[in-house]
Formats: structure tokens, C-alpha cells, sequence
């Protein structure tokens, strides 16, 4: 009879589907016969909070972490609800100027692609609001291609302000969110941030708009910030290819130098005991 784990059924707060993966790797590491085996765990924008918390949560098991675009300081009162935006914003800004000042300086009689743009912006029905004109000239333009967690465990209180970025306002409200997690779940809202542990690399590129989240500066000798000026969402982790820029592969060779410092003191605290 092979061995079956019993895994919680249920998921309903991040502590638990981290105890499953807890239960998971000492499983994986008894039966490879693997116990002085150290661990490294990786995780990608939610996953990699998810992975950070995990090192926190289980320092015995996980001897460090990698987190990729992790947005993990988007809470309450540590980053502002729009700064997501903010940086979307910026992003496509030069983008639209792009497409727009194109169309003007190539305007083909041919094809005429300012009255392409114009038709599609004034197409719009009555009160449409702008973004969503700019949205309806870039497809007459190009053509068109076609959870429980966040009530429970952990609230992102991503919003726009008014006026701040290219996007209709659309505040974060707590009690409104709070009052619809009632409705939907029957549970408050507990929010929780602990900066604490060690052997942790946060990575981001200042091009993702999560990083406006992310951890940008060390915290500590071993909670560490890697950054990048070009990277964008989880770009590090993604696989290898030859066509990667020098600061891409540089940024991967940062992240790997760690993670085989803490093997060699791993190693040579093993040693010594």
C-alpha cells in the first residue's frame, strides 16, 4: 500500500496550504532517504509571498527563499493603493505616444490611420470614460485580440486615486471590502506583515508594476534585495535563453551566488555539529 499523505482539505487561510507543503517536503526528503538534504523553495509574484512566509513560517524546513515580484509590502499603510497604477501608467505612457504621434507622422492616405483613430475614439458611447476612448483608437488602430484568500488571510489594497494615473478612479474603501468579505465568506479582514528571518532574496524589476510592492532595499544582511532597472514580472525565473540581455543573466548570477552561500554554511555547520 503506498504511503498517502492526509492533506488539509481545507485551504481557506495561507496557513494552511503551507502546512502542506511542509508535510510534503519532510514526506519527499524520508522517503529519498534525504534528511540533511537542505531546501531551497522559489516562488513567483503571489507565490513568491507565499514562499517567503513559508521561510519564515518554517525556518527547519526551508534553509532559504527566492521571490520573484513579490508583491509583499502591498498592506495597508506600507505602500500606497495606487502605486500599482501609478507605474502602469508610466509604462504605457510612452507606448501611446508611440502609436499616436505614429499615426499622425505616417497618416498613409492609403489607409488614413488618424481618421482610423478618430472614428474609434468618437465610436464610443456616451460617457465613456477616457481611458476607454484611448483603449477604442488603439484597436481601430491594431485590431482587438481576443478568491477566498484575500478575505481571510491577506488584503492588497490596490486602488486608483483620482486624477493620479491614465485609469477612471476607483478607490480602495477597507470597510467596504471588509463588509463583502462578510457577505461572501462570513470573515474579517486580519492583515499581517511580519519582517523578520533570514536567507531570503526579494527580486524585482523596476519596469513591474508589482515592484511598486515589492522590497526594494535590504533589510538585513540576509534579507535581500536584488533589483533591476529593465526586468519585468518574474522575468529572473523564467528559463534561459541565449538571446538574454548581460543585466538579465548578471541578475540571475547574483541570485545563484547566494543561494550557494547558504549551502556552504550549511554545509559547514553540519561539519561542526
Amino acid at each position: 500500500m503506498p504511503y498517502r499523505m492526509q492533506l488539509f482539505v481545507d485551504i481557506s487561510t495561507l496557513l494552511k496550504p503551507l502546512a502542506d507543503y511542509a508535510e510534503i517536503l519532510l514526506h519527499i526528503k524520508k522517503t529519498l532517504s534525504a534528511e540533511m538534504s537542505p531546501i531551497i523553495v522559489v516562488g513567483a509574484s503571489y507565490g513568491g509571498m507565499l514562499a517567503a512566509w513559508f521561510r519564515l513560517k518554517y525556518p527547519h524546513i526551508a534553509l532559504g527563499e527566492v521571490a520573484s515580484s513579490a508583491p509583499i509590502l502591498y498592506f495597508d499603510n506600507i505602500t500606497p493603493s495606487n502605486a500599482y497604477y501609478d507605474l502602469v501608467s508610466k509604462d504605457f505612457r510612452d507606448y501611446l505616444e508611440f502609436m499616436y504621434t505614429g499615426a499622425a507622422q505616417y497618416d498613409d492616405p492609403q489607409e488614413y490611420p488618424v481618421n482610423k483613430a478618430c472614428e474609434g475614439i468618437d465610436g464610443d458611447s456616451e460617457g465613456t470614460y477616457t481611458l476607454g476612448r484611448i483603449f477604442s483608437g488603439i484597436v481601430a488602430l491594431r485590431g482587438e485580440n481576443s478568491c477566498h484568500d484575500t478575505c481571510s488571510e491577506m488584503v492588497s489594497p490596490i486602488g486608483i486615486g483620482k486624477n493620479e494615473t491614465m485609469f477612471q478612479a476607483d478607490p480602495f474603501y477597507l470597510t467596504e471590502y471588509r463588509d463583502s468579505c462578510n457577505k461572501s465568506f462570513g470573515v474579517d479582514i486580519r492583515v499581517v506583515l511580519k519582517r523578520f528571518g533570514s536567507n531570503i532574496i526579494f527580486s524585482n524589476g523596476h519596469r513591474d508594476p508589482c515592484s511598486s510592492a515589492g522590497v526594494l532595499e535590504n533589510i538585513s544582511d540576509n534579507i535581500i534585495a536584488v533589483t533591476t532597472k529593465n526586468s519585468s514580472h518574474c522575468l529572473d525565473i523564467q528559463p534561459a535563453t541565449e538571446d538574454d540581455p548581460e543585466w538579465l543573466v548578471m541578475q540571475r548570477k547574483i541570485e545563484m551566488d547566494m543561494v550557494h552561500d547558504w549551502f556552504l554554511k550549511y554545509s559547514a555547520d553540519l561539519l561542526q555539529n
